[in-house]
């Protein structure tokens, strides 16, 4: 019993580690206006996250972006676009919410995918017509951007949300408690 609970202790506190070392990609902040320059194509729209993930160039993946807005660029709906596998937790929950994203794309160097500018860098996000980024300058310069008429609009229709159970961070640190607890009521009864 003894050797099973740390076998299980171990276990967990590596899947901790795991979970929270590899949570995030970090990338460079890129000057607002090169996002602009560099951007080939510009929509608004949701990430369909049901869609199965195509092989992408490096970390990226690609998904079913439904567009609703087209600014610049010629694309139909829906299109692939590349994200980030790290970045699909937080883009989902903000749809979740009713949000939308305002992406600012790439074509990636062999020309298979469209990918977000300087990845999260070309990922805006907007609730409520409202553009919701980390800053003051950011939000001010994409809702300056957000005054201009799109040159095409679509229908977003039945954007399907992933149905698959993520495992919280929240959970395996609850079960590593647990386990702690069970392991030293457990030291406490051998010792008595």
């Amino acid at each position: 019993m003894r050797n099973l609970a740390r076998g299980v202790l171990l276990t967990c506190s590596f899947l901790f580690l795991v979970v929270t070392s590899v949570s995030a990609t970090s990338w460079a902040e890129l000057e607002l206006q090169e996002v602009l320059d560099r951007a080939e194509v510009i929509v608004m729209g949701q990430y369909d996250f049901s869609s199965k993930p195509k092989r992408g160039e490096s970390v990226f993946r690609g998904r079913v972006f439904k567009v609703g807005s087209l600014y610049k660029g010629d694309v139909t709906s829906p299109l692939t676009v590349g994200i980030d596998p790290y970045d699909v937790g937080w883009a989902e929950e903000f749809q979740d919410r009713g949000g939308m994203f305002l992406l600012f794309l790439e074509e990636s160097e062999n020309g298979k995918l469209l990918l977000p500018v300087g990845g999260p860098n070309g990922m805006i996000q907007v609730l409520d017509g409202k553009v919701e980024e980390r800053d003051d300058e950011r939000n001010a310069f994409f809702e300056e951007f957000l005054k201009e008429t799109p040159s095409k609009t679509f229908e977003i229709t039945n954007v399907k949300h992933n149905d698959k159970l993520y495992f919280p961070l929240f959970l395996i640190v609850a079960a590593f408690g647990i386990l702690f607890i069970l392991l030293y009521l457990n030291k406490r009864k051998s010792i008595q």
